[in-house]
């Protein structure tokens, strides 16, 4: 057993420390994104936690050595949390944040006051180090991202570990103090094997967790419209092509800005794409969850809205009209007031495919645009539905 244990100190603290090493490499090209160094942080802090423990019932006795490594490796677990949450697909809300704080501080407190009995050190350290664990994985759980299965292993990770943690802590305090010692060198080994366990399944998540974040971003700039932050043409008719295939009862709006050439050749260019980028903003702010806004080309918008009969969808295109209608965009030194003339045309109507719909929503536009502008007109209704 001599010769075991400090085999499997060995392994389990070079471990920690080599990956320690290949997150810092990685934080070194990749320092936009600081989880690494959290990352790296934790590896260190188990390394040297472990470390002065093995020397602490080992090799040499130091009053403050066993406190010092329980508070290296409570720290671990915080510098943990710490990395997931400052990684980009993963951010918890403020709120979860501010609570893991505080339960760190108080979980330091805690050590702190458990040199005053030094066989409980140990097992509150334990318990700690479970709590803190469960609470990293709470923080994720309900995260739905394309990473939902590198999310899914790290959280088993985590609650695995956690339940030898707790394990661990519960039987260093329920037991008499001349076995407690004994089971502290148990509790080292069993600690540093399960961490080399958990060190290693995470360095091979964490990376595929940051291609995934990489894929999600350059998705989004293919598919996303540079100036308005709206689906671009293309992605814009995937969707369509989708819903079309899933849902018979959709509808689409074709949306112009009345007058937009004449607002570039009065204020310029720049106050053309501030007007783009506030019109797009009053689309989104006005529809719902479910409904895609897409811009086609120069003042050109459209809307996807599935699932939807005529009065609702007549009811969002009056809200787009008023809420467009309503802005003041502000543009060197003027308050600019812009509207907008919105086409509607439904699949149900018999027009399925995308070049049917979009001739169907087009030409309610451009009647809406002859009868005066700031208008809705709708396919095959004999009306013009103005807005005031």
């Amino acid at each position: 057993m001599e010769q075991v244990l400090p085999f499997g100190v060995a392994v389990a603290i070079s471990s920690n420390l080599m990956v320690c090493l290949y997150f810092l490499m990685l934080n070194r090209y990749h320092q936009k994104c600081p989880a690494y160094l959290y990352w790296a942080s934790s590896c260190g802090l188990f390394s040297l936690g472990a470390s002065s423990l093995f020397a602490a019932y080992h090799l040499f006795t130091f009053p403050l050595l066993v406190p010092l490594a329980c508070i290296a490796l409570f720290t671990a677990c915080y510098c943990l949390f710490i990395g997931l949450n400052r990684f980009e697909l993963t951010t918890s809300p403020a709120k979860q944040e501010k609570q893991i704080n505080k339960f760190y501080l108080l979980g330091l407190a805690a050590i702190g006051a458990s040199t005053i009995y030094p066989q409980t050190l140990n097992g509150v350290t334990c318990l700690l180090m479970a709590a803190l664990l469960l609470l990293t994985e709470g923080c994720f759980c309900r995260r739905r991202t394309n990473a939902f299965i590198g999310y899914s292993a790290l959280r088993v990770v985590l609650m695995v570990h956690a339940a030898v943690m707790f394990l661990q802590g519960v039987m260093l305090l329920t037991q008499p103090a001349e076995l407690n010692m004994q089971l502290s060198e148990t509790w080292i080994q069993v600690m540093l094997l399960t961490h080399m366990l958990m060190t290693m399944s995470t360095a091979l998540i964490l990376p595929m967790l940051q291609l995934t974040r990489k894929q999600i971003h350059w998705e989004r700039l293919a598919n996303t419209d540079e100036l308005t932050r709206v689906l671009n043409r293309r992605a814009f008719l995937k969707q369509v092509d989708l819903s079309n295939s899933t849902t018979y009862k959709s509808c689409l709006f074709m949306i112009d800005i009345d007058h937009f050439k004449r607002i570039n050749d009065s204020y310029g260019h720049q106050a053309g794409d501030e007007v783009l980028k506030s019109v797009a903003r009053s689309l989104q702010a006005h529809i719902r969850h479910r409904d895609v806004v897409g811009r086609l080309g120069g003042e050109e918008f459209a809307i996807l809205l599935p699932e939807i009969d005529f009065t609702e969808a007549k009811k969002i295109a009056e809200r787009i009209l008023r809420g467009v209608a309503d802005q003041l965009i502000p543009v060197n030194d003027h308050l600019l007031n812009v509207t907008v003339s919105i086409g509607v045309a439904f699949s149900h109507q018999g027009e399925r495919d995308w070049d049917s719909l979009y001739s169907c929503a087009d030409r309610a536009l451009y009647q809406a645009k002859d009868g005066g502008r700031n208008l809705i007109a709708i396919h095959d209704e004999p009306l013009v539905a103005a807005i005031c």
